[in-house]
């Protein structure tokens, strides 16, 4: 199997952008999709008679997670904190 399965290439945040099954090549995305996985950000173990896919992380990688938004909200966090935490060095101006 693993002559048979290749990660061609990955985006720089990790997710697999090419993953080539034996002579066709699926983006991270569909294989994500097929596969039912949490993220196309995932590695490839094999074993002798089996593989298995690892994920990190969950979504498509835009930046925040519903869920994690949502626990620092029932945190306490309001929605100025949420969007520095996912997204940093951001600033509002005049909203703060």
């Amino acid at each position: 199997l693993q002559g048979q399965i290749a990660i061609v290439s990955r985006y720089e945040s990790g997710r697999v952008e090419t993953i080539k099954i034996g002579d066709k090549t699926f983006s991270g995305k569909d294989m994500r999709s097929i596969l039912g996985l949490n993220s196309a950000n995932f590695k490839i173990r094999f074993a002798a008679d089996s593989l298995t896919f690892e994920t990190s992380g969950f979504g498509h990688g835009v930046g925040m997670s519903q869920y994690g938004a949502n626990a620092l909200a029932k945190a306490g966090y309001d929605f100025y904190e949420i969007l520095k935490y996912y997204y940093t060095g951001i600033s509002f101006g005049f909203c703060l």
